[in-house]
């Protein structure tokens, strides 16, 4: 196999930083289009002193603001002297002890300290435990070694305080809506909201592509056919496109009304399995050299 020619970080200018920033805005794998905030997330690498392309790794664009993921947070802090020791690690509570020479805390959160909290992500129903530990490796990281966090707030963090105030509601053509999608809402009357059981009107309809938007990202990013096999045959998401279909279709393909830079649930869709048959093919080619 011929090696792959990679420019040292300590190498590279503004100009090469750049050109990487820009082609990973082109592909839109990594949740923006937009190469300046992009560029952004490329420098703040280089200043650690990382390759720009490292972004894939370890951040995340989560509706237009910069997020950091949690085992990139876990990893620099293990990196710089920490150690974690966890107590306990189920779908009702992520509990862990953050040791380090700048100091020592034990972190727990749990589905009912999530509820107080006021959270309403669908993904805290799907994948309570995976949740529950990236707020825990957060917290802990942030309140021992903040060093560690690039001064960002976890992806699912930024997710669940974007949903709470509703923002970047323009990015897909929508309309500004003040109130997050609660479980109430399941709830609804159906003689005066007769849309579903999860999409009761256009404002849980619009949460609901948020969501639903961020999660096949993800799962692209990180997950296998399976999971996203799981993901289109959970209630939420078929009730989504079923409800999309009838009432906000450019959600679903793009198109009038949304803006050119929309990228419809059906794209991501397919830039998922893309992106996971990529890598079942790199693996076996790999195996095979």
């Amino acid at each position: 196999m011929n090696a792959v020619s990679v420019i040292p970080p300590q190498q590279m200018g503004v100009s090469e930083i750049q050109v990487v920033a820009s082609a990973i805005a082109k592909g839109g794998l990594f949740g923006s289009k937009d190469p300046n905030a992009v560029l952004t997330l490329c420098l703040l690498a280089y200043a650690e002193g990382q390759h720009p392309a490292v972004v894939f790794r370890d951040y995340h664009i989560i509706q237009g603001k910069p997020a950091k993921k949690a085992d990139a947070m876990l990893r620099d802090f293990i990196n710089s002297g920490g150690k974690v020791k966890w107590h306990d690690l189920s779908d009702d509570c992520a509990d862990a002890t953050f040791s380090h020479p700048a100091g020592e805390a034990r972190i727990e959160w749990t589905i009912e300290r999530a509820k107080q909290a006021g959270i309403t992500n669908p993904m805290w129903r799907k994948y309570p435990r995976q949740m529950l530990r990236s707020r825990v490796i957060s917290e802990g990281v942030r309140t021992v070694y903040p060093g560690a966090t690039s001064g960002l707030y976890e992806e699912n963090e930024v997710r669940d305080m974007a949903e709470e105030v509703g923002s970047d509601d323009r990015a897909y053509g929508g309309e500004e809506q003040p109130a997050p999608m609660i479980e109430a809402q399941a709830r609804h009357n159906p003689r005066t909201d007769p849309w579903s059981d999860f999409y009761s009107g256009k404002s849980a309809l619009h949460k609901g592509l948020n969501v639903h938007a961020a999660e096949l990202r993800r799962i692209g990013e990180e997950g296998n056919f399976d999971d996203l096999e799981a993901y289109q045959t959970s209630p939420e998401y078929a009730d989504f496109i079923r409800v999309a279909g009838e009432h906000m279709p450019h959600y679903l393909e793009g198109g009038e009304p949304a803006p050119p830079e929309f990228v419809g649930i059906f794209a991501l869709e397919q830039r998922a399995r893309d992106l996971i048959g990529l890598r079942g093919n790199q693996a076996v080619e790999l195996e095979n050299a």
